[in-house]
Formats: structure tokens, sequence, C-alpha cells
């Protein structure tokens, strides 16, 4: 995909040009290249100067090899950065890369702006061209997010253990991976609709990760056969008392509703309104059998009842009930009869940390 340059003046998008008569900035927003990927070092290391030199080397040597990094550049340099890091995930009965949103930060005196905004209606823009359902982050604060679309979905349940119970085990080797990636595909696989599919590579990342920041991973087997893993930091490093909240939001919307399976037969018609995708709005057709997956299509008249991405998002991902939802917005019977029909993915589980 072509990567468009954008000039924003003051928080708003502008004609690009030389603006030096004017005085307003020249800004540049723009995906980069994956050879400039380390450009974005510098302001990674400023903003999240609690991670340890030996996680950024890790970060910067395996994540930024097939990732994909948005910025906004002025004065000269890049004063925000988001990143997009490729997972292949099970949606339902389909599988697709999608990308988790890591990395947001904005240098300090340049905050304040909106320019966090600007990049990620950008990044969000092209995830929908490239036709993805849906992206997902790790909030800093739930407050930032909410007001793109973003609402919390999940809550990561890591196993970590003690040094005691590690002698129990044995740490995990790259020998162990694809049994890894073997079972716990298996596991997930009958127990969840959502959630990142495994393999060799994926556990590779994942010894390199924890033994960047001194961590290990402890396998459990019983007869020689892998019951159960367990997370040992390191002895400097508390086990965390929160448990990280994962935040989603649908990025193209048909596609996404494409991978729901229905209770009832359905029938009807929807209203999108999507402030920050704008080929999400409009009218939605939804139809379909009992037992089947939804069939979706652009609507050729308008619906009855309008609703949010947000807010049908929280719905469909099981973080939010019809019952609260439709009596608040006052939806018809129709629309309501509509909704209860489709089965929510509410069995999540996205435990990955960038």
């Amino acid at each position: 995909m072509a990567v468009q340059d954008a000039a924003v003046q003051n928080g708003k998008k502008g004609v690009a040009g030389n603006d030096r008569k004017s005085g307003r900035r020249r800004m540049r927003l723009r995906r980069l290249e994956k050879e400039e990927h380390g450009t974005t070092r510098k302001l990674y290391e400023t903003v999240f100067s609690e991670d340890s030199s030996s996680f950024v080397d890790y970060y910067y040597k395996e994540k930024t090899k097939e990732n994909q990094m948005y910025v906004l550049e002025e004065d000269g340099g890049i004063r925000t950065m988001l990143h997009l890091n490729p997972y292949r995930m099970q949606v339902g009965p389909r599988q697709e890369i999608l990308h988790y949103i890591v990395a947001v930060a904005t240098e300090k005196a340049y905050r304040k702006r909106g320019y966090m905004g600007m990049v990620l209606k950008k990044a969000m823009e092209e995830m929908y061209q490239s036709g993805e359902s849906f992206t997902f982050l790790m909030p800093a604060s739930e407050k930032i997010y909410v007001p793109y679309g973003f609402r919390t979905v999940y809550q990561q349940c890591k196993k970590y253990v003690t040094e005691e119970e590690a002698k129990a085990g044995e740490p995990a080797e790259e020998k162990d991976c694809r049994e890894m990636a073997e079972r716990v595909n298996a596991c997930l696989e009958e127990r969840y609709q959502i959630y990142a599919r495994r393999d060799e590579g994926y556990y590779r990342r994942l010894l390199r990760e924890y033994k960047s920041d001194g961590a290990a991973l402890i396998l459990y087997r019983k007869h020689g056969i892998l019951e159960d893993y367990g997370i040992l930091l390191p002895k400097t490093e508390p086990v965390p008392l929160k448990k990280p909240k994962i935040m989603i939001r649908i990025i193209h919307l048909l596609r996404f509703l494409e991978t729901l399976y229905l209770r009832q037969d359905v029938d009807f018609v929807l209203e999108i309104e999507d402030p920050w995708i704008e080929a999400n709005c409009g009218s939605v057709y939804l139809s379909g059998k009992k037992g089947g997956l939804l069939q979706v299509k652009p609507g050729d008249k308008a619906g009855k009842d309008r609703v949010k991405i947000e807010e049908l998002g929280a719905y469909l991902f099981g973080a939010m009930s019809l019952e609260s939802w439709a009596g608040e917005a006052g939806f018809t019977q129709e629309t309501i009869d509509g909704l209860q029909s489709i089965v929510p993915v509410s069995r999540i589980f996205l435990n990955e940390t960038v």
C-alpha cells in the first residue's frame, strides 16, 4: 500500500507545501519504511524509560522485523509514534493477520496537540484498507482510547510461579517450541473464540522476550507429556498485582460481522455511526439462518435504529449486555430481536505483551 504524507497545522489536516511565510509548522504523517524503524528508538527509550535496555534491544531486534510504524514528524524529528505488531489470530471460524497496537508515544514537549489521534486515525484507516476485522491494545489508561472507539473486553490472566514451584518443572528451551504450540493451540481451540495462534516462531520470540528481562518460562510435565506452564520472574521483580486490560476496536465492520454465528434467523438493517473510520458508516443489511454465519452487505435503505460502532463492539465482544444497551438507546423491538440473535464472541484469550 502506498504511504501518503499529510501536512498538519494546529492539530488539523492541511495542505502540504512551503509554510515559512505563514509561520505554520510543517508536519509529516506517514508509515515508515522497514529500514527506518530504528529511528524511533530514541523516542521509545525516552517515553518508556522503565523498560530495560536488554528488553529494548530485544524489541528492536525481533519485533521490528515485521511490524509497522506510523509517525508524525515535526521540526526535523519524530514527535509521535505508533507501532502495529502482527499476530495470526483466530477470529471465530476464520484465521487472519491482525495488529496489536503498542508503543504509542508522543514526545513531552509536543503533547496535547492531538498528534496521537492523527497517527491512530491513519493507522486504523490503513488497517481498514487491508480488511482487518479489529485491532487491540493494552492501555496505559482506558480513558485515553475510549474517544477513539476502543472498549475494554478482556483482562489478562498469566500464571506466575515462585522459585520453589519452578523446581518441579523445567525451563522451556527452543526444542520445546513446537510441542508448546501444538498443545496450547489444541487447548485454545476448545475454549476460546478469539486468540492468537501459536507456532514455533511465536514461542521462540516469547522465550527471547522473557530472557531479555531475566524471566523464564517453566514447563510442567506428567509422564513426559506437557500439561502446564508458568512464568518465573527475576528475584528483583514482584508479581504484578493488577491484571492488564485489553481494549478492542472494530476496524472493518463487515469483515468482522461475517465471523459471527446466529442463534435464530435474522433479517434486519442497522445504521452505523463511526466518526473515525468513515467507510464503516451507513446502512448494513444483516441476514442469515439459525446455526449459520451472519450474512452482511451494505444496506440499500436506512435502518430503523442508529448504533455507535463502539457500543456495537462492546456488545459483540461480550463486554456489555443487550438489555442495558437497548434500554438506554431506545431501540425498536426489531433491532433488539436481531441483535439478540447474534452470538457474541465473548470467549477471548489475548495474553500478548508486545
